[in-house]
Formats: structure tokens, C-alpha cells, sequence
């Protein structure tokens, strides 16, 4: 069994993204029916609306 790392996250009621830990990396990822929604917002300024996920700068 392999063990999942990963916390959904939540915009008041929208589930916006996926922030998780993968190979040793946090990473988030918007979910792609967060990105279609003409009403989508960034969760923050370094966070841009974007398909390809964050990875951990550090």
C-alpha cells in the first residue's frame, strides 16, 4: 500500500487545488475545472492561474 500525501484545497465553498509532497517536493496544482471557470481566481499573487503545477523552491 502506498501511502498518499496530498491536501485538497479549498477556496470558501470551491475545490480549487491539490497541494501535496512528491519525491521529496511540496507542489500544488489548480484543479483543471477551477482553471475553466470564468470566475477563477488566483489563491494568491505567486500563485497565478496556471496549468502546470508549483513545485517546492526550496
Amino acid at each position: 500500500m502506498t501511502l498518499r500525501h496530498e491536501l485538497a484545497v479549498w477556496l470558501f465553498a470551491d475545490w480549487v487545488g491539490v497541494l501535496g509532497w512528491q519525491e521529496g517536493q511540496l507542489q500544488f496544482a489548480y484543479r483543471a475545472d477551477w482553471l475553466a471557470r470564468d470566475d477563477a481566481r488566483p489563491l494568491s499573487h505567486s500563485l497565478p492561474l496556471q496549468v502546470e503545477p508549483f513545485g517546492d523552491a526550496g
